[in-house]
């Protein structure tokens, strides 16, 4: 094919110039013709999209989110292609709910001429659908730093404090309280009093109905307060357990009415087990840590003492080590 372009150029080089131009632009059409004609290659990424779906479910897991498309045909045609006209898409009409199950991609075409072939990288993937579930958590917020030894924090208060979170079902499970991101409290003298982001973590399919609390922190200086150092307890435990927790004393900051005081025995500091699903928790697991939150009452019989006004509770929550017994 080049001796004839060729050619037909030297004969352009003698006679006038008519000829000539005649022959540079016959060459010019013949090269695009057999460079259109050529056949080529395209390749797409394209993210792997669901159809059917039910409205109840979600996808918790997805072996891979994209797939390679390979396109192959002449120049021409692949230079009209783009990514909109392809799609890799996973028909959920039926999935199975809460286990891995692999599924077929369904390739896609719209407006791509019949001349071009495509090609999936993959002709499957595995997921894991499951229930799309709702639970109100209790926000709990990260208190870092310390602050000067003659002032004291005082009781946080968070609006709001309880938000929704959405998600799968293994996700929203495990869950019973939702951090706020750290709040340095350090060298401070006056209150805090700020919007913060609430603390997602790793889960990327969680879905809350609130992305910020407003959290207002005390800071005062010691006065007439007295203070009281309670051991904190597991209640309502399931004997297939033991609990343990890492800081099991908590420190109550309180002021009181007349002459009365309190003692250490005369305040109820607990965390409540039965809000926690343990056989969702652990299952195939034999331990695990949590930060819970602490209630805190006064025990039948010392309401005489006078009203408890606690001013500060130090830490608010605790961590808990769960370990199944053998």
């Amino acid at each position: 094919m080049m001796k004839f372009f060729d050619d037909i150029i030297s004969k352009g080089r003698h006679g006038n110039m008519i000829p000539r131009v005649i022959s540079i632009l016959l060459a010019v059409v013949l090269w695009a013709y057999v460079s259109e004609s050529k056949v080529g290659e395209l390749n797409f990424k394209i993210p792997v999209t669901y159809k059917n779906l039910p409205a109840n479910m979600t996808v918790s897991f997805i072996s891979h989110k994209n797939v390679i498309a390979s396109l192959q045909g002449k120049n021409e045609y692949l230079k009209s292609v783009q990514l909109k006209n392809i799609q890799a898409v996973v028909d959920l009409k039926n999935p199975r709910v809460g286990s891995l199950k692999k599924y077929k991609i369904q390739l896609q075409k719209t407006e791509i001429p019949e001349d071009i072939t495509v090609e999936l990288d993959s002709k499957t993937v595995e997921a894991v659908v499951e229930l799309l579930v709702f639970k109100k958590l209790k926000v709990v917020p990260r208190i870092t730093g310390e602050i000067d030894k003659e002032y004291f924090v005082g009781s946080i208060k968070i609006e709001p404090e309880y938000i929704l979170a959405e998600g799968p079902q293994s996700v929203v499970d495990s869950l019973n309280y939702i951090n706020t991101e750290d709040i340095d409290i350090s060298g401070l003298k006056e209150d805090v009093i700020r919007d913060v982001e609430l603390k997602k973590d790793n889960f990327t399919n969680l879905n809350l109905s609130e992305t910020n609390v407003n959290v207002v922190v005390p800071i005062t200086m010691y006065g007439s307060l007295h203070r009281l150092d309670v051991p904190v307890v597991a209640k309502n435990g399931d004997g297939n357990f033991t609990f343990k927790f890492v800081e099991p004393v908590i420190k109550i900051y309180y002021k009181s009415v007349g002459t009365a005081r309190f003692a250490p025995g005369d305040i109820d500091v607990s965390v409540d087990i039965t809000s926690l699903k343990l056989n969702v928790l652990m299952k195939n697991r034999d331990k695990m840590e949590l930060q819970m939150p602490v209630k805190i009452n006064v025990k039948p019989g010392m309401e005489g003492k006078g009203k408890l006004e606690i001013v500060s509770v130090i830490p608010e929550t605790v961590k808990l080590s769960i370990v199944r017994r053998p």
